[in-house]
């Protein structure tokens, strides 16, 4: 992940007493954003986002961003954590993510009454970052994903037939690995070979694996059992699973 770098020295905000001005729970902005985000994945990420830019501009790596005084930013503010985000060689996708949730922020701000309209419109008027790079990783062609289905098969134990359902499933609808590891068992539905998925923005869907990888999930459920909760849990011993062994994100 990318990390706040040099620009820890802190930001000069004339006319703001970040981390001094502290704001009532009853009307923070930053619980306000928070609060009508629709999942908790969401919630995570954006708070770490605003929690980034408040260690920006206090220049202090402890501080959040919950409390601060958010509604105090002007327009020679927000540029100026437009510009530290840049110069710390964030990315272009990584620096709009954050601009999006100090966008946000601060239209809680003024829904509390605690910005004006016209500063809040002028706080955020931000040219979005144009970048461009590379996507992360790299394509698992047929004969990889062959070699690593290949290999679960070949070990006897839970593990593999896990690993196996995860990786077929994964492979065969194209689903985020965060998506796979928060599926529990009520979301499958072997009849129809169909998985309900619960997305991004609290979104739901439906969607559906192919005959080779039902076989494997199937493999898989002979093992874990029908005992209600997360489909992939990590398994203690031969023949059992628990439910706390999957992390919320892979």
């Amino acid at each position: 992940m990318e990390g706040t770098g040099k620009a820890l020295a802190g930001l000069d905000l004339s006319g703001v007493d970040w981390g001094t001005v502290a704001v009532g729970s009853s009307a923070d902005p930053y619980r306000a954003y928070l609060d009508s985000l629709g999942s908790a994945e969401s919630r995570r990420t954006m708070r770490g986002c605003l929690d980034r830019i408040a260690q920006l501009l206090s220049g202090d790596a402890e501080t959040t961003g919950e409390g601060q005084p958010w509604h105090l930013l002007r327009y020679e503010h927000t540029s100026r954590v437009r510009a530290a985000m840049i110069d710390a060689g964030w990315s272009g996708a990584y620096v709009n993510k954050h601009l999006a949730a100090l966008r946000r922020v601060l239209k809680e701000a003024w829904r509390l009454d605690l910005m004006a309209a016209e500063d809040y419109q002028r706080a955020c008027d931000l040219q979005p970052v144009k970048a461009k790079r590379l996507p992360v990783g790299q394509q698992v062609d047929g004969e990889a994903l062959g070699a690593a289905l290949y290999a679960c098969d070949a070990d006897p134990g839970p593990a593999g037939a896990r690993d196996a359902a995860v990786l077929a499933t994964l492979y065969s609808t194209g689903c985020r690995r965060s998506e796979i590891a928060s599926m529990r068992l009520a979301d499958y539905d072997p009849a129809e070979r169909a998985i309900r998925i619960v997305g991004k923005g609290n979104k739901e869907r439906a969607v559906y694996v192919t005959e080779a990888a039902q076989a494997r999930i199937d493999r898989w459920m002979a093992v874990r059992g029908n005992t209600p909760g997360p489909c992939s849990a990590r398994s203690t011993r031969p023949g059992s699973s628990n439910s706390t062994g999957t992390a919320s994100r892979a």
